[in-house]
Parts: structure tokens; C-alpha cells; sequence
């Protein structure tokens, strides 16, 4: 068994060897092979003395692995189980609790719970840390084992514990997993005249789910004067699909391109830029963009877009800043590695990573989802009703001194006024992030007009 082991080490550091050596320069040859020397050594030694027997699998896959983790919190070795998630959740479908995480100082991290999801019936928060999963203590554990300790059989529990900023307590849930299956994008008529759209995650079709709702949008109101775009807790996804979204709502111009986002690599040759090709799907209709610190990678890419072609105002808090590209790399038929591969900009040259997009509006909130029916106003535990007291309110108060019309008119505008001012309290009451970026809009569509 000896033998073998070793011969199978060999090989592999032969290759590394070989690679390493011909892409170095001369003066770094003997640094470069004492270097492999010490890995070898390492790996006899794990092979020798380790206090469970490993398999040259396990070696050499925990060897990539380690190599991959060291570089950054992204890239990462894709065993059999993680190539085949990816794929999974590629197409939108996967096992588990709905949350996306990342490991910071070797801690698990909520970047966002996804829609409707157990993890945001329960009220999992973007920030939020786990610290332990089934009473077992995951300060220090690779962020893939956590995610494996989380997912599971559909129907069965798992206990998390959370630390919360601003929460004295650990809280403690305990969730039911579920067949995750993700509808990227919903939307609904607000306020009357104004269209919401969330996306919660950028997949392979995203853009022609965007387009439907629109349409959809449209057939019910053909009205609406403004839309607003809803990417918080959005963790990202594919950023050909965040080009496209970008690109749903800019103008093309060819004798002025307009630049959706710049992707620098370590080769120039590998860098590249995106342009907006298509029409404006909604044809210049004010846009509020709502972010907040769940939003993440291909959300800042659309955020920045429509930020810096000044064609939405972004409202909100600073987005996470993970401005980075992964490249997934099959490297067998059941493996691959998950490289950073390069850094993405905005149209004017921002560097998103680690920094975010700043909002142009800094709105605070709780970034609750709204996708619900706002209510007729029957339901007082989602509605609160307002008492106004003006001269109007009076008993027996007189009318204004104009003839019929304009008493006819201002009736009219006092009672949609009185409509308007309801629903922006309802707003406010539920989402306050979202009633500002319709105030937002209304203002835009007072100036247009």
C-alpha cells in the first residue's frame, strides 16, 4: 500500500513540479523546488503520522483545497457534492435552509436569507452570524462544511444559533428544511401608478423573467410612472445576468456607448467591458434602485450600471463589496475549482470590491420584503390608521371662496391627497426604505411632467 501512495504523490508533485518550474524564472528554480520539496515531506508526513488513516484522495483534494482557501474567502475545490449544488443551484433549485453565507474572520456569515425561504420566515438577517449549528460550535469551520451541516433531507430540523448586532441574546431557530426553488424575480402594482419589481438572485434566466413581469406590469396598469427595482438582500449570481438586467433598462447609443460594467483581469487580454445593447424596456420611466448591505456582487454590477449612466436614483444603505469575479473551472468530470479570476468596475471606473456602491439617498431599514397585497385598511395589525387635524376638520368648517369648479377640483385633490397620504403611511408603517424611494419617483414624475 506503501508504494503506491507514494508513486500516486510523486506523480502529482512531478506535474506541480514541471508547471511551476517552466513558468519561473531561472534565479527562482532552487526556491521554487525547495519549496515542493516541503509539500512532499508534508504530505508523507500526513500519510505517516496522522492520527486517522487518509486516502491519497483526501490528501491531495485537502492539499488543492487548502492552496484555494488561502487566496481569498471565494475560491474554493468543488468535490463531487459541491460541483454537483453548484449546478443545482445554477438552475434554481437545491436542499436546505434558503440563506446565502461567506466565512469573515472564521466566522459564517449571513450575506442574505433568500425570498421566501425558511431561513426568511424565521428572520434570518444579512448580517447576521452563525455560531452554531445543532449545538455544534462553528467558529473556525470551513465555510463548505457549515453549509453542508445545514443542508439535508427536505422535512427535517436543524437548530441554528445566531449573534445579531444590537442584540444582547444569541437567538436560537429552528428551521424545517425545505426543496429551495427560486423564482428570481416578482413584482406588483404600489401606490397606484408605480411598479415594483424584486429580483432576488441573478440566475440564467433572470432577464426574460424581468421582461414577463413588466409586460405583466404594464397589462395591469398601463399608467405606471416609475418603477422601483428591489435588489436588497440580493446575493448576486451570474453576471452575464446582471449585464442583461443592466441592459434592460438602459438606451443604446452607438455613438455613445454606454459601459454597463468593466471586468479587469490579471491578463489584459482577459479583461473585457460590457455595453448596453437593446432599448430601454421601459422606455425612460423614473427608477428607484433600493440596496442595502445583503446586496452583493451582481447586484452592485446592476446598482453601479444605473448609478453612474444616471439613469436611477440608488436609495438605501452601502451594498457588501464583494467586487470580485469567480470562474468556475472543471478540472475532471465530477470536480472543479472555484478561482477569482478577476475585479469588476463601474461605468466610471469604481472599484466596487470591499468598498460597495454608495447610495445617492441613504435611507435606514430593516429591508423587509414587500410582495404582499398592501390590504384595504380592515386588517389594523398592518395598517394604521391616521388622524389628521387641520381647519377642514372642524364641524361645520366653510368651504373655500371659488366658484364650483375649483371647489370641485380641490375636493378631488384633497381626497387624493387623503388616499396618497394613506398609503404612504402604510408604506412606511411596513417598508420605510420603499416608501421613500416612491416619494422618490413621485417627484421625478412632478418635475417630467
Amino acid at each position: 500500500m506503501k508504494p503506491k501512495v507514494f508513486t500516486l504523490t510523486t506523480i502529482a508533485l512531478n506535474i506541480l513540479t514541471v508547471s511551476l518550474i517552466a513558468a519561473s524564472a531561472e534565479p527562482s528554480q532552487n526556491n521554487t523546488q525547495e519549496h515542493i520539496d516541503k509539500l512532499s515531506r508534508s504530505i508523507e508526513l500526513v500519510k505517516q503520522a496522522y492520527v486517522d488513516e487518509l486516502s491519497d484522495e483526501e490528501i491531495l483534494e485537502s492539499a488543492i483545497d487548502g492552496m484555494l482557501k488561502s487566496l481569498d474567502p471565494h475560491s474554493r475545490f468543488l468535490d463531487d457534492d459541491d460541483f454537483a449544488d453548484l449546478q443545482l443551484s445554477i438552475h434554481g433549485e437545491f436542499a436546505g435552509l434558503g440563506m446565502h453565507v461567506t466565512s469573515v474572520d472564521e466566522q459564517i456569515k449571513v450575506i442574505s436569507p433568500i425570498d421566501d425561504t425558511p431561513a426568511h420566515r424565521a428572520g434570518v438577517k444579512a448580517g447576521d452570524y452563525i455560531i452554531k449549528i445543532d449545538d455544534i460550535n462553528v467558529t473556525g469551520m470551513a465555510l463548505d462544511e457549515a453549509v453542508k451541516k445545514m443542508r439535508g433531507e427536505p422535512g427535517t430540523q436543524v437548530n441554528i444559533t445566531l449573534v445579531r448586532d444590537k442584540t444582547p441574546k444569541p437567538i436560537i431557530l429552528s428551521l424545517i428544511r425545505e426543496n429551495i426553488k427560486l423564482q428570481s424575480v416578482k413584482s406588483e402594482i404600489i401606490a397606484d401608478d408605480y411598479g415594483y419589481i424584486r429580483i432576488s438572485q441573478f440566475q440564467g434566466g433572470t432577464a426574460e423573467e424581468l421582461k414577463s413581469n413588466i409586460d405583466k406590469l404594464i397589462k395591469d396598469n398601463p399608467k405606471i410612472k416609475g418603477y422601483v427595482l428591489d435588489l436588497r438582500n440580493n446575493p448576486g449570481g451570474l453576471l452575464d445576468s446582471a449585464v442583461a438586467i443592466s441592459d434592460t433598462f438602459l438606451q443604446a447609443n452607438p455613438a455613445n456607448p454606454k459601459k454597463i460594467v468593466y471586468i479587469k483581469s490579471r491578463n489584459p487580454l482577459e479583461s473585457s467591458t460590457s455595453y448596453a445593447v437593446s432599448n430601454d424596456y421601459i422606455n425612460g420611466l423614473p427608477m428607484v434602485v433600493l440596496v442595502n448591505m445583503g446586496s452583493a456582487s451582481a447586484s452592485e454590477i446592476v446598482a453601479g450600471a444605473l448609478q453612474d449612466n444616471k439613469r436611477a436614483i440608488i436609495v438605501g444603505v452601502k451594498t457588501f463589496g464583494k467586487g470580485s469575479v469567480q470562474t468556475v473551472i472543471p478540472i475532471s468530470e465530477t470536480n472543479a475549482v472555484k478561482l477569482t479570476t478577476a475585479r469588476y468596475y463601474t461605468p466610471n471606473g469604481i472599484a466596487i470590491q470591499s468598498q460597495g456602491v454608495i447610495p445617492d439617498v441613504i435611507v435606514e431599514g430593516e429591508g423587509t420584503l414587500l410582495v404582499t397585497t398592501m390590504g384595504d385598511g380592515k386588517n389594523k395589525d398592518n395598517q394604521t390608521e391616521s388622524l389628521t387635524f387641520d381647519e377642514s376638520s372642524f364641524h361645520h368648517a366653510i368651504l373655500s371662496n371659488n366658484d364650483k369648479i375649483k371647489d370641485k377640483q380641490t375636493k378631488q385633490a384633497l381626497e387624493d391627497y387623503k388616499k396618497d397620504y394613506k398609503i404612504t403611511q402604510t408604506l412606511e408603517t411596513k417598508d420605510n426604505q420603499l416608501a421613500e424611494a416612491i416619494s422618490i419617483l413621485k417627484a421625478l414624475s412632478i418635475m417630467e411632467s
